[in-house]
């Protein structure tokens, strides 16, 4: 298992920024590669969604995964599964610095192929610098 980190600082609430994390659908809206979001079940604080995304922009590519989403004492966990051979986990972390500033701690864990995880991993991360900047402008697609 391969693991990544990643700190973004955003001038936004705190609740705000959780309540995407928290919410798949309302992530998604965010998210530059993700395309839908269906809630599949939820107990206990514990989401599952079937997520579509489209990792290559200008190439008619689709992926089909799902995601378990569960919100702990630090943050919001995120498990992705449905990748053939692969496994991804995300943990964010959500600090106030104060009022005017906030961060996400970004804890990317991935196990596979090698080669594979390397593009897998340069893809989230820089799905997720866009993320980041898409929350902090407001911009939903």
């Amino acid at each position: 298992m391969k693991k990544y980190s990643q700190i973004y600082r955003l001038n936004k609430s705190v609740s705000f920024v959780k309540e995407i994390l928290m919410n798949l659908e309302l992530y998604g809206r965010y998210h530059p590669l993700i395309r839908s979001v269906l809630l599949k079940s939820s107990k206990e604080g514990k989401y599952q969604f079937e997520i579509t995304e489209y990792p290559f922009p200008k190439l008619p590519i689709k992926v089909q995964y799902c995601a378990r989403v569960l919100e702990n004492s630090i943050g919001v966990h995120y498990e992705i599964v449905g990748l053939p051979l692969h496994h991804v986990e995300f943990q964010y972390k959500i600090i106030n610095n104060n009022d005017a500033e906030m961060q996400v701690h970004l804890d990317l864990q991935i196990s596979g192929l090698p080669f594979i995880r390397g593009i897998l991993a340069h893809k989230i991360l820089k799905a997720q610098k866009e993320l980041m900047d898409n929350i902090e402008k407001g911009s939903c697609h």
